[in-house]
Parts: structure tokens; sequence; C-alpha cells
């Protein structure tokens, strides 16, 4: 993640737009409502399926842990380009560890 933070001089297409969605033509908002809606499903699939296969534990619904990881990366981008990227390896750290099954 933190090379892709260094690279990446964009904003995040579903975290930015999302904070401005009032001043967007209807298509916009549309279409980005599609977008989080498949990011959210696809990520639901792969946490329930990580979880049945015993790779990740959490103890939520899988749709509630990605509605935590999914409103949790998108907005970190723009404090961390005022505080610092470390906060940026430290966040996406905590997801992961999150995620992770602890011995």
């Amino acid at each position: 993640m933190h090379k892709w933070y260094q690279s990446a001089e964009q904003v995040c297409v579903i975290g930015s737009p999302a904070t401005d969605l009032h001043t967007v033509k209807e298509l916009v908002k549309i279409a980005l409502r599609q977008l989080t809606d498949r990011t959210l499903n696809r990520l639901t699939e792969v946490l329930a399926q990580g979880r049945e296969n015993g790779e990740i534990v959490f103890d939520i619904p899988p749709r509630s842990k990605a509605l935590l990881v999914i409103t949790n990366l998108p907005t970190v981008l723009q404090p961390v380009r005022l505080t610092g990227e470390q906060y940026f390896d430290l966040i996406c750290q905590s997801i992961f560890n999150d995620l992770t099954i602890h011995p």
C-alpha cells in the first residue's frame, strides 16, 4: 500500500466525489453509487469467503466489516496529505491486522 500511496497523486474515485455529491450531475451521482455498490458487494463477498475459508477472522457480519473497510481506506488520503504518509501505512496495517488470524 505504501508504494501505491507514494506513486498515486490522484484522489480516491469513491471518497473524494462523495464529499461533494450534491454538486455533481445526476448521471455522475448514479455512476458513483453504482461503483460504490459494486465495490461494497465485492468486498463483502471476499470477506465472507475469507472467513469461511478460515483465512481471516472478524466478529461482525461481512457487510458491516466491508462498510468499515470501505469507509476507512478512501477517506484516509485526505488527512494523510496533511499529517504525513506514515499514517497511511498505520491505518492500512491496522485494517489488515484486524482481519488477520492472531495466534
